[in-house]
C-alpha cells in the first residue's frame, strides 16, 4: 500500500464519513483553515481514486470543506481504512499496525496534520521550554495509545494518554496526548514531518528559535511540502 494512502487515512481522523443509501449519498468530507492542506488531499484523491473533489466555504465555522461525493470511493476508503462506522471505535488499519515503519510514519503525519497542533512561535524568538508541546486530541482513547506507542516505537518521548475532558459547552469527553519539551518536538518532527504549510512554518520557527537566529521571530514566506517536495 502506498505511503500518501496511509497518510490520506490518518488526516481522515478528522474527516467524515456520511452514508445516506436510501437517497443514493455516499460522501466523504475533510474540514480545515488551511485550504492549502485541503489542496494536498484534494491531490492525492485524485491521483489515486481518478477523481476531483470539490471545496466550498462554510461560513457557519470559518473552515474551508473538500468534499468527494462517489459511492465507489466511499467503499474503497472505508473498506482500506477499516472504518467500522463510528470514529469513536475506529482504529489504526491493521495492514498499517504490521506494516513498514514508513506506513506507520505516514499514517501518524496525516493523523497530526489533521487532529494535531504545535505552539504558535510568531510572537516568540525564545520559547520557554516546557511551553513548547505538540498536542493530539482526541474522542478516541485507543487510537491514541495506539499513535503514542508508535511514536515511543520511533524513540519519541512522551506523556501517556490523559483525559477524559469535558470542554465548557461541550457533552463529549476528550482525550490528549503530548509530546513535551522543544527537543521532543523537533525530534518528532524530524522522524514524522509534516505536510501542513502552516505546522511545517511553526516547527522551522521553532528550529530558528532554538538556534538563535536573530528573525527566528518572523515568520518565513517559504512554507515546504516535505512528503512531495513543494515550495509555496
Amino acid at each position: 500500500m502506498k505511503e500518501e494512502i496511509a497518510y490520506l487515512i490518518g488526516a481522515l481522523r478528522d474527516g467524515n464519513f456520511s452514508e445516506v443509501s436510501s437517497e443514493g449519498i455516499y460522501r466523504i468530507r475533510f474540514y480545515q483553515k488551511s485550504r492549502l492542506w485541503l489542496e494536498f488531499l484534494e491531490k492525492i484523491i485524485e491521483d489515486n481514486f481518478g477523481k476531483k473533489a470539490g471545496f466550498y466555504l462554510d461560513a457557519r465555522h470559518e473552515v474551508w470543506c473538500l468534499s468527494i461525493t462517489s459511492k465507489e470511493i466511499y467503499r474503497e476508503l472505508t473498506q482500506i481504512s477499516e472504518y467500522t462506522g463510528d470514529q469513536a471505535t475506529w482504529k489504526m488499519p491493521s495492514w498499517i499496525v504490521c506494516g513498514l515503519p514508513r506506513l506507520k510514519k505516514a499514517y501518524v503525519r496525516g493523523f497530526f496534520d489533521a487532529e494535531g497542533s504545535v505552539n504558535s512561535l510568531e510572537k516568540c524568538s525564545k520559547p520557554a521550554e516546557k511551553d513548547i508541546g505538540i498536542y493530539l486530541a482526541q474522542a478516541n482513547k485507543a487510537v491514541l495509545e495506539e499513535i503514542r506507542q508508535v511514536l515511543l516505537d520511533f524513540g519519541i518521548r512522551c506523556g501517556r494518554v490523559c483525559g477524559p475532558y469535558v470542554k465548557k459547552g461541550a457533552s463529549t469527553e476528550m482525550y490528549a496526548l503530548i509530546v513535551h519539551g522543544s527537543a521532543q518536538v523537533l525530534n518528532s518532527y524530524n522522524c514524522f514531518d509534516s505536510s501542513h504549510p502552516e505546522k511545517v512554518l511553526r516547527f522551522n520557527l521553532l528550529k530558528s528559535a532554538k538556534k538563535g537566529d536573530k528573525d527566528s521571530s518572523v515568520a518565513s514566506p517559504r512554507s515546504v511540502w516535505p512528503s512531495e517536495g513543494k515550495v509555496l
